[in-house]
């Protein structure tokens, strides 16, 4: 039993990582511009969809009710969160 949790914990954890990582490396590789609320933005949506594949891990190890029930809010929030981001993207790239 103890060595099934160290396996699950190590999967959990090294997707963990892999998502930092992923988001890091979008973050700090955006194309900047003159325009602040673009670069805001395009650093943004890689740090809530990367929460949004935090949530997704977690849910695939954890069978705690309250903690599922924040992890999927959280999902719902950040999809919506990206989803307003892109169209004040859309709304902004020619207004400077």
């Amino acid at each position: 039993m103890q060595y099934q949790r160290n396996m699950l914990a190590r999967r959990y954890l090294y997707r963990f990582d892999q998502i930092l990582e992923e988001m890091a490396d979008k973050m700090l590789s955006a194309n900047f511009t003159n325009n602040i609320t673009l670069n805001f933005i395009k650093c943004m949506i890689p740090h809530h969809q990367a929460a949004i594949y935090m949530c997704e891990n977690l849910l695939m190890y954890t069978n705690y009710p309250p903690l599922q029930e924040i992890a999927r809010g959280i999902i719902s929030m950040q999809r919506q969160g990206i989803e307003q981001m892109k169209e004040i993207a859309r709304n902004n790239r020619n207004k400077i």
